[in-house]
């Protein structure tokens, strides 16, 4: 179907954003990769497509470039509350715990929606396990949950804090 759409019109950077999400659900992240590469050289100001590069540069376990994607995403859309959950995520994956609580703080100013704030709640207790606060991690949780998340699911994750807390 893209292949198609990119025959017919192979400078239309959404057809090679949507070939390259196409290959991302396929697990070809390599070919994903040059999709989206493909679809930021005819239009960079796409925000969405540089952030499903740095995903795509995720799962082939290139960790420096996914921050340096969500960077660029972040220039073209500064607002984008679900880019900078994601970059906070990625931050704590590079063990910058601090700095990944300061972008879902951003997040939550950005879009103080219950979705949003349910995933920057609970995206929030990576970085508060790994600075080993534990009292704060849960009280994320507590947070989530009244934002809309699951009670069991917030049951699980205060269960994993205090499981991750007792092996420090």
């Amino acid at each position: 179907m893209f292949g198609k759409a990119i025959e017919l019109s192979p400078k239309h950077a959404e057809a090679w954003h949507n070939k390259g999400a196409a290959l991302h659900d396929l697990g070809r992240y390599d070919d994903a990769l040059a999709a989206y590469d493909r679809a930021i050289e005819l239009d960079p100001s796409r925000d969405n497509t540089w952030v499903n590069k740095a995903v795509t540069l995720g799962k082939l376990g290139r960790r420096d470039e996914v921050l340096a994607a969500l960077d660029k995403a972040l220039e073209i859309y500064p607002t984008n509350s679900d880019t900078w959950i994601d970059k906070g995520v990625a931050l704590a994956n590079h063990d910058r715990s601090e700095e990944a609580l300061a972008t879902f703080d951003k997040a939550m100013e950005y879009n103080p929606s219950k979705p949003n704030l349910v995933r920057a709640w609970v995206s929030k207790t990576i970085p508060l396990v790994q600075l080993g606060r534990r009292k704060e991690a849960l009280a994320a949780v507590d947070k989530a949950v009244q934002e809309g998340l699951n009670p069991d699911k917030g049951k699980e994750m205060k269960r994993s804090i205090e499981a991750a807390a007792s092996r420090r």
